[in-house]
């Protein structure tokens, strides 16, 4: 699994409709924004040792210091500050470019199958944290304001 770990002054996700009118959105403050996907790889695993891994990082995940403190350094946690958790999926995380001329997703895990995966971190996140989330796999316009820009890439 894939995410990309954005800190922001503010997120707003749109979920459209085919014409791209909006069909709903939601928003947080200063918070954390997460895209999330899943490898193919992962299928040659068992659920309950991809639950295992989620488990694991949703428990670390409130004490990586890695937020803005009140000085502006590094160092804070989301235990020590209470920001909002917005997660979009997003399949082009496991894109590639090899050839240079198309993107490939083929090592991005079908949404049907994703999905599962997708909720159980969801709601682990739910847990301990009050998280805004939408429609997994629709198509959806994404607006931030980053802060910094601090932004990370972790694969569990």
């Amino acid at each position: 699994m894939k995410l990309v770990v954005q800190n922001v002054e503010s997120a707003l996700v749109k979920v459209v409709n085919d014409d791209w009118s909006i069909k709903k959105e939601e928003k947080i403050n200063k918070g954390v924004l997460i895209y999330f996907w899943v490898s193919k790889k992962i299928t040659n695993l068992e659920f309950n040792i991809v639950k295992n891994s989620l488990d694991k990082f949703v428990d670390k995940f409130p004490r990586m210091r890695r937020l803005k403190n009140k000085d502006g350094r590094l160092d804070a946690t989301l235990d020590d500050i209470n920001w909002e958790i917005l997660v979009v999926s997003n399949f082009t995380l496991y894109a590639s470019n090899k050839n240079w001329t198309k993107m490939d997703f083929s090592a991005s895990w079908e949404y049907g199958k994703a999905e599962k995966i997708y909720e159980y971190f969801v709601d682990k996140l739910k847990e301990k944290f009050v998280v805004k989330t939408w429609e997994f796999g629709a198509m959806m316009e994404v607006e931030s304001i980053n802060d910094g820009p601090v932004n990370y890439v972790m694969e569990i």
